[in-house]
Formats: structure tokens, C-alpha cells, sequence
């Protein structure tokens, strides 16, 4: 067990031993030209502005690396760095099989020089970000296996000042250098228009023992706070590459998942609004999508977000018409039309126009949709009736997510459309079926 007290100490040793050297050879400190983006007021890309930035991860990792190495002070930290921690580190970096002994103990300590001298920068000693620094070292060293994951999130906005959490997730606004990194804006200056409305970000950090896995469980989580917005008002939002550790200065960096994002209706997230959509995102989180019973509401699910990432008007209504199904065809053969009127109209409906009206609406769109399918119709599809879809099927999807859980066993779909059937002709059973959607 490593006392913290003595490692402060130390640290702090070989902290100002290093910043001798560094102020001794500050004539050998080299500057590059780097882009970094200047905002609108409401957080949106407006231009790039050239500074003159002192390459310090240079200077400290190759001009002086070999004084540094020398110091007494410097072998004294890599002691403190041989743990059960850093080994593991080790492992998740290159493999239980590696032959050679890696280099983590001795990069670690100049990393936390390049930290201090990139919060301070200059050579010079303030206590206060040494605390800062020291702090964030030992939080690292206590858990080396821990990794961030950021991902932009685009066609979205918010008005948020603070980070908002959804269980170890966030949604925050994005930094100056994650815009920097997501944009590579030192080479490609002209970025693309999507980027110029890009202002929030997700982030969730992940602990795995290896590089690969990590991934997987981030971009799962990234999925179900997505949908929690997608399932919550208009827009469609969507996530870009998702990015490792590029806010932390002691561990691996990289990035996957690419993928082509397009510029779509923005969806306007408002901190008012979180409750509501942390409520779909623990409803979203409750339900175990790899059970068959719930077959049925992923598939409503993924097909409405599919629908709202397609830019062809048909494409788009065939998705909805499929997650409405999903919902409300099961249960025993019948002519699917008068299944999915009926149903919808019963369980949505809040009144008896509004049954009316839902009820003649999905019998139109539905042999609008056979008509597509089979080529006997014009695949034209009008602006409002589609809107109008879609908030349908958002809703349906509120309430089943609300009677999925009120159900159980490998029929439930089947149970669900039975006692909504039930409803149509009986009040009571109706009565009883509404009540388990409070």
C-alpha cells in the first residue's frame, strides 16, 4: 500500500528538479502552429484561429527525457509505479503473454510533468495545480483500467450550462479540444457544414481488461440514451465516432466505429425537460431486449429510429408502418388493417373523436403502405400525414414500454393485443388495461 503522503512528497521533488531543468533549457523549447475553434455565443462552430502553442510533449518526452531520466528523484517515482494496478494496466495494453517489460512506470512520471505543464503553462511552480495534478494522478493510479468514452452528438442542441448524468452516462456541452480532435481541424480547416452545428457531446466511462470489449458496452449505452431522446420529442439526433480517453492525459487514445453522419432535423433538448427523458431512458434500461418476449417492441424500436435517420419520405413511412405492426399485429390471424386500427385507436386514444380519427387514419395508411409495397400506388407520401405517423408510433412506443413490464412469458405480445381486443367491447377490461399504463 503506497503512502500517498510520502508520494506527494516525492512528487513534488521531482516536480521542481524537472522545472529547473526545463527553465536551464528553455531556449530548446519548440512552438507549433495549431487551429482552435472560436464559438457563437449559442455554442455553434463560427471560425479558427492559428496560435503559436509551445510543444511541450516534445520538449519534456524527447529533448530533455534523458536528463530527466537521470534524476534521482525520477527513479524514485518509477518505484512507486510498480503496483498490481500498472501490471494490470500492462496486460490490457499489450497482452498476458508480453515478453518484454513495458515502458508504463517509466512514461507515467513524465506524463504527470507534461499535465502540471500544460495547466500552468510555463516552468514555473503553483502549488495549487500540483495539488490539482497530484490528485488526478493518484485517481488514475487507482483505477489505470478505466476509460472515457466520447462520442459527438449530432442534429441536437440544448440549453445546458451543466452536464446532465443518465446512470454513469452525460450529456454536456463539448470542449475546445474534443471540437478540435472530432474535426481534425489542423488538417481539414474546412469542415463539414454538420460539424459547424455540433455543440453537445455524450460521455460514459467504462472498465474493462482489455481494448476491444470497452467499446461494445459504450456505444450499447451511447444507443439507449439516444433512443430515450428520439422516443421523447421531434428530431434525430445522431452519434458520430466514439472516441477514447482524448480528456485523459495518462492512458491509450484512439477512436472507431466511423461513420458518416448527415445534417437532419435537430432535435432541441431543454434541462427542463431531463426528467421526462430519464424516465424513457430507466424505462428503455428496465426491459432485457435479448429475451424473446421483448422481440417485439426492439423491433418497434429500432425500426422508428431507423425511420427518422432515412431522408426518402417512403423509405421512411415503410419503417414506421413495420414498428406499428410490431406493436399491434400479433395474436390470432386476422386481416391486419382492421388489427392495427382497432388496436391503436383503443389503447392511444383519449376520447372517443380522437378513437375515431386514429382509427380512419391507420386504416389509410395501411393500404397506402400495401398500395407501395406492391406497386400499385404512387409512392408519394404528404408531409402532415407522416408527422402524424410518427407521433403515433412514439406514443405506442411510450405506452408499451410502460405494459412490458406489466407482462411476462414468451407470448406476451399475443397477451397484450388480447386484452386490448378485450377493451374494444368490454369498458371494464379497458378500464383495467389503462390503468397499467400510469
Amino acid at each position: 500500500m503506497v503512502d500517498k503522503k510520502i508520494f506527494t512528497e516525492d512528487l513534488l521533488k521531482f516536480l521542481k528538479d524537472v522545472l529547473n531543468l526545463c527553465n536551464g533549457n528553455f531556449e530548446k523549447l519548440n512552438y507549433d502552429d495549431e487551429k482552435w475553434p472560436i464559438f457563437f455565443p449559442d455554442g455553434k462552430y463560427k471560425k479558427y484561429e492559428t496560435k503559436k502553442i509551445p510543444d511541450y510533449d516534445y520538449f519534456i518526452r524527447n529533448t530533455l527525457k534523458t536528463e530527466i531520466q537521470k534524476l534521482l528523484s525520477y527513479s524514485i517515482i518509477t518505484k512507486y509505479l510498480v503496483t498490481p494496478q500498472i501490471k494490470s494496466y500492462n496486460e490490457k495494453i499489450l497482452g498476458t503473454d508480453y515478453e518484454v517489460e513495458s515502458d508504463f512506470k517509466v512514461v507515467l512520471p513524465l506524463k504527470f510533468i507534461l499535465t502540471y505543464i500544460n495547466s500552468s503553462k510555463n516552468f514555473s511552480f503553483d502549488k495549487k495545480i500540483f495539488h490539482e495534478t497530484t490528485k488526478k494522478f493518484f485517481e488514475f493510479l487507482e483505477c489505470p483500467l478505466e476509460d472515457e468514452y466520447v462520442v459527438p452528438l449530432f442534429n441536437f442542441d440544448s440549453d445546458l450550462k451543466q452536464a446532465k448524468k443518465f446512470d454513469g452516462l452525460e450529456v454536456r456541452k463539448i470542449s475546445d479540444l474534443e471540437f478540435r480532435i472530432f474535426t481534425n481541424l489542423d488538417e481539414y480547416p474546412n469542415i463539414p457544414a454538420v460539424y459547424k452545428e455540433l455543440t453537445d457531446v455524450m460521455s460514459v466511462k467504462v472498465t474493462k481488461n482489455d481494448l476491444l470489449t470497452g467499446y461494445g458496452v459504450a456505444k450499447n449505452k451511447f444507443y439507449v440514451l439516444l433512443e430515450s431522446f428520439l422516443l421523447y420529442a421531434d428530431g434525430n439526433p445522431q452519434l458520430g465516432t466514439i472516441h477514447r480517453n482524448i480528456n485523459n492525459p495518462w492512458i491509450h487514445v484512439s477512436n472507431n466505429f466511423e461513420k458518416d453522419v448527415i445534417k437532419q432535423k435537430t432535435l432541441k433538448f431543454q434541462k427542463k425537460e431531463y426528467k421526462e427523458i430519464l424516465k424513457i431512458f430507466n424505462s428503455l434500461k428496465q426491459i432485457d431486449f435479448s429475451k424473446k418476449e421483448n422481440k417485439f417492441l426492439d423491433i418497434a424500436i429500432r425500426r422508428f429510429s431507423s425511420a427518422l435517420a432515412r431522408t426518402d419520405s417512403v423509405d421512411q413511412f415503410i419503417d414506421l408502418m413495420i414498428s406499428l405492426e410490431a406493436l399491434y399485429g400479433g395474436g390470432e390471424r386476422g386481416e391486419i388493417t382492421t388489427k392495427l386500427s382497432y388496436r391503436l385507436a383503443t389503447l392511444v386514444a383519449k376520447n372517443e373523436k380522437e378513437r375515431e380519427d386514429y382509427w380512419e387514419f391507420t386504416k389509410k395508411m395501411y393500404s397506402l403502405r400495401s398500395g407501395i409495397v406492391h406497386g400499385s400506388k404512387e409512392n408519394i407520401m404528404p408531409d402532415e400525414s407522416l408527422e402524424k405517423i410518427i407521433k403515433l408510433v412514439r406514443k405506442s412506443i411510450h405506452l408499451y414500454l410502460k405494459l412490458a413490464n406489466s407482462y411476462s412469458g414468451g407470448g406476451k405480445i399475443t397477451t397484450i393485443c388480447d386484452d386490448i381486443d378485450a377493451g374494444l367491447v368490454n369498458k371494464e377490461k379497458l378500464k383495467l388495461l389503462k390503468s397499467k399504463l400510469k
